[in-house]
């Protein structure tokens, strides 16, 4: 029988872990963002920055850090609009992000929890020095900046991989050649890419955070078990569905090899010779099955932060989030979006989220929306009037994402389920 005690001990090493996980996380942007105010940014490379900063404030809200997940909030809203409209940031917007990143590093060097480790701040000085003369090893790694000229269609193309499954991989290797290219390869195409050197430190990362695949280079082949067994704990903790995948790259083909593969769960065995072209395709092939039509969630909330909160936790748990910040205008986007769900804000100017509500459900096209409130009101009565006016559920602020998630989830399956038709 597992006791609280050690559910409460394993919930704060793993906290512990995506700590010292985030850290290094700031640091690779802070170097990346250096990176391009030095060399001119690229429209590709900007997009891959937002949602890799977008992951991270979903999953520091699931490990209660709300401060770094605030923080971060206006550095994704910066990256964001740009890529939206197509534009690069000025030198003093590169500056102002190097200063939000800086603060964030600062912010989690004074962590409680993070008092053992505060020797990032020395890392994260050295790696400034380091990203403004990069050795070869560093060259290799860099993607290269974009002409001005074809940015806007560069951001244009990078809506395509934005809708790939696998945007999180985790990398076993050596870090030799072809894993920096291969590294390379995949943040230029829109991946988030992790390189580990050892199946301790794998397993670590994924106590945090999961990926969606995981990619073993060929010099670790004997550790294809312990990576399979990881992979296994990881998936059996976590509260999504989704199956990690695993691609193994073998020095050589044999019986002994493909069943050792097949033992580990190996889904995609890759023999020489070894390209990271081929490795990029094999990606792709993966996650073009799990394509599906994803659940469409309108998310009313005049508040920007607390918008972009709720987006970033639904949108990385696999659904469309639009956010609509003036419910003067909700009728039109729901006639544009027609979504599955409706998350509604209580306190909103010119109209509120009861009054909103009876409105939407006098139109016949959202009767049976269902919609759920997530209001800071703690007064049991705001519950019972937002039901009365017909609302489907209430939820508190503040909200844990997997609560907001499953919340979310277990209306749209309800949803689902009542429109099949009976047999």
């Amino acid at each position: 029988m597992i006791e609280l005690n050690d559910i409460s001990t394993q919930q704060d090493e793993n906290r512990l872990a995506f700590l010292r996980y985030l850290s290094k996380r700031i640091v690779a942007i802070e170097q990346r963002i250096l990176r391009y105010c030095t060399d001119g940014w690229e429209a590709r490379g900007m997009a891959v920055l937002k949602d890799d900063v977008l992951r991270l404030v979903s999953a520091s809200g699931r490990y209660d850090l709300f401060e770094p997940s605030q923080q971060l909030l206006p550095l994704e809203q910066m990256l964001g609009e740009h890529t939206v409209r197509g534009s690069l940031p000025d030198p003093q917007q590169g500056e102002r992000m190097l200063a939000m990143t800086a603060a964030i590093s600062a912010s989690l060097a004074a962590h409680p929890a993070s008092a053992q480790h505060s020797m990032h701040s020395d890392v994260a000085r050295e790696t400034h020095l380091l990203a403004k003369v990069p050795d070869a090893a560093d060259a290799v790694e860099t993607p290269q900046p974009m002409p001005a000229a074809i940015a806007p269609e560069a951001a244009d193309d990078d809506a395509k991989p934005a809708t790939t499954a696998a945007r999180r991989v985790y990398h076993l290797s050596d870090r030799n050649l072809l894993a920096r290219e291969i590294r390379q390869r995949l943040e230029v195409d829109g991946y988030e890419i992790e390189s580990l050197e050892t199946v301790d430190d794998l397993s670590e990362l994924m106590t945090c955070m999961s990926p969606q695949v995981l990619l073993v280079g060929a010099t670790h082949m004997s550790d294809l078990t312990a990576v399979g067994a990881a992979r296994r704990d990881t998936q059996q903790r976590s509260q999504h569905q989704e199956r990690i995948q695993m691609v193994a790259m073998a020095e050589q083909d044999s019986v002994q090899l493909r069943l050792l593969a097949r033992r580990a769960g190996v889904d995609v065995l890759l023999f020489p010779p070894f390209s990271a072209a081929e490795v990029l395709r094999q990606l792709q092939t993966l996650s073009t099955p799990a394509a599906e039509e994803k659940f469409r969630v309108l998310i009313v909330e005049d508040d920007h932060a607390q918008a972009m909160f709720a987006q970033s936790v639904l949108a990385n748990a696999g659904m469309h989030a639009q956010v609509e910040h003036d419910p003067l205008h909700v009728m039109e986007s729901l006639r544009s979006l027609h979504p599955d769900l409706v998350l509604m804000d209580l306190h909103m100017p010119h109209i509120n989220g009861l009054q909103l509500t009876a409105l939407i459900r006098e139109h016949p096209s959202f009767m049976h929306t269902p919609i759920v409130f997530l209001s800071g009101e703690s007064d049991p009565e705001a519950r019972t009037a937002a039901i009365n006016a017909g609302g489907d559920d209430f939820l508190c602020k503040p909200i844990r994402p997997k609560h907001l998630i499953a919340a979310v989830r277990d209306r749209l399956r309800d949803m689902r389920a009542a429109e099949k038709p009976a047999t």
